[in-house]
């Protein structure tokens, strides 16, 4: 497909029109994304109370969506390159929907911590696969605000999650409130399986890649439980060390999981070491795919390594998302346990500013790197850190207020989630970054 001209859009393909109605249904869809995602955070305290969890337990619930997330994102992003971006989008609208209203039917701590996970699973589809979807529709100078009306839905959805989960629960309970968030997402996913994508090549058959893959492998499960056995031995390891760790009374809560999780993301990551070199060996269209993918990952890799300006972009970002995913995880619990407020009032009171805040940052973000890159190529990355510096004090000013009306044990807990926002699209500049670039 041939780049846009000034207008952004596509020359060839779908029409302008068709684009915004992608993009707006996109927007929606993550709209969804993180009121599904963020609504547990203000259902802490009813849960808490209902399944008598620990907030150890509570923490969990917000860990395992992120760490499924992480390692479920690439290998759904190749997934929506092998067959459709669309149908990729609409399995995990549907996955992420169905086990948020599942989540209404748990007794057990463990039922709601697999509900979570797959919620993190069908959220890790949808990402890459619309993001990629965007900036095939939008194209030059217009993709960066397209990505920033995206972000839109991040911004409302993240509060809306807390404001719209705390009402609801107040009103008829903390399973209503799954319920209530979840079915929505049956009908948006039947839309996002009608998209049309704009880009020329066919995809490939998921079946006929399939079938191709089990008439290599019918012989290899000896090979799959070699290449594994990394895997499965260190996770028998962090297994006996948990338990180990359990009869030592005086160690820190938690050390435990720690050294399990350790163990398992370690077998993991030696696992898919020994498995790709294999995997790149496939003749089919799967396999040079694969073995693209691959390659573009390592020089993706190696020119991260080699632009410090990307390096810091992405340890600020991490840092950043360290920060206020603590704040929003849990700052509800806290209105409701230090200033007895009610789950709706805290809902509230989120609720306004977070959405003006949230949103202004993501357009006005959008807009003004678009602007600013026509004047100077570092644009876009300083409107992202004039986001971090305005919003840093603001953040750290609110909890050292909170930390005044906190006792003094747990002060350095309730001011550790410091952090700052800003509209993050505006970093997406359609120009490849550079070696050496600061």
């Amino acid at each position: 497909m041939s780049d846009a001209g000034p207008s952004g859009v596509a020359s060839a393909g779908p029409s302008r029109a068709y684009a915004a109605y992608a993009l707006g249904l996109l927007t929606l869809i993550n709209l969804l994304n993180y009121i599904d995602r963020n609504v547990v955070f203000a259902l802490f305290e009813p849960i808490k109370r209902t399944l008598a969890l620990s907030d150890q337990e509570l923490g969990w619930l917000g860990s395992s969506y992120v760490i499924v997330l992480s390692l479920a994102a690439l290998p759904l992003g190749v997934l929506g390159d092998l067959k459709s971006r669309r149908a990729v989008i609409a399995f995990g609208v549907a996955l992420w929907s169905t086990f948020t209203a599942l989540g209404s039917t748990v007794s057990r701590f463990w039922q709601l911590l697999v509900c979570r996970s797959m919620v993190g699973v069908g959220e890790a589809g949808y990402g890459p696969a619309a993001q990629a979807l965007i900036a095939e529709f939008f194209r030059g100078r217009r993709r960066a605000f397209a990505l920033g009306v995206y972000s839109v839905g991040m911004a409302f959805g993240g509060v809306l999650g807390i404001w719209v989960g705390g009402v609801l629960a107040e009103r008829y309970g903390w399973r209503a409130a799954f319920v209530a968030v979840g079915i929505p997402g049956f009908m948006l996913a039947l839309l996002a399986s009608r998209l049309k994508e704009p880009r020329g090549r066919p995809p490939s058959s998921i079946r006929a890649t399939v079938e191709a893959w089990y008439a290599r492998g019918r012989h290899g499960v000896r090979q799959a439980l070699a290449l594994g056995a990394p895997l499965i031995w260190l996770t028998l390891l962090g297994a006996m060390l948990g338990g180990v760790l359990q009869l030592f009374r005086k160690l820190p809560e938690g050390i435990d999981a720690a050294v399990f999780g350790v163990c398992v993301s370690a077998g993991i990551i030696w696992t898919v070491v020994r498995l790709v070199p294999v995997a790149l060996r496939g003749t089919t269209e799967a396999g040079e795919v694969a073995a693209t993918a691959y390659g573009e990952f390592l020089q993706a890799a190696r020119t991260v390594l080699r632009t410090p300006t990307l390096i810091w972009m992405f340890v600020g970002g991490a840092l950043v998302t360290f920060a206020v995913n603590g704040l929003i995880a849990w700052a509800p619990s806290f209105m409701q346990r230090t200033h007895g407020l009610s789950v709706a009032t805290v809902g509230r009171q989120f609720g306004f500013w977070g959405l003006a805040g949230g949103a202004l940052g993501a357009l006005f973000g959008g807009r003004t790197g678009d602007w600013l890159l026509t004047r100077w190529s570092g644009g876009r990355v300083v409107v992202s850190g004039a986001g971090f510096v305005l919003g840093g004090p603001v953040c750290a000013s609110c909890c050292t207020r909170i930390s005044r009306a906190m006792p003094s044990r747990h002060r350095s807990s309730a001011t550790s989630p410091t952090g700052s926002a800003c509209g993050r699209r505006c970093c997406c500049s359609p120009r490849p970054a550079r070696s050496g670039d600061w």
